[in-house]
């Protein structure tokens, strides 16, 4: 995954430098914004994961007695 990730990156950052030297075709303004969310729902999906393996195991504190 990491691998179709940097590639995902270096195609959003080749189109924003594009964009900003000459300007975007339509065709190109749309993959870009196709790319952008494919990104960002891809780094949805990493947090969640992550998140979802989290565990509140309660506060420990050796000097509570209750």
């Amino acid at each position: 995954m990491t691998q179709d990730l940097d590639a995902l990156v270096e195609r959003i950052n080749a189109l924003w430098h594009k964009k900003q030297s000459s300007g975007l075709t339509p065709a190109e303004e749309e993959e870009q914004k196709r790319l952008r969310e494919k990104y960002l729902s891809r780094i949805r999906d990493s947090v969640q994961g992550q998140l979802g393996g989290i565990r509140y195991t309660g506060h420990k504190n050796k000097k509570d007695k209750r």
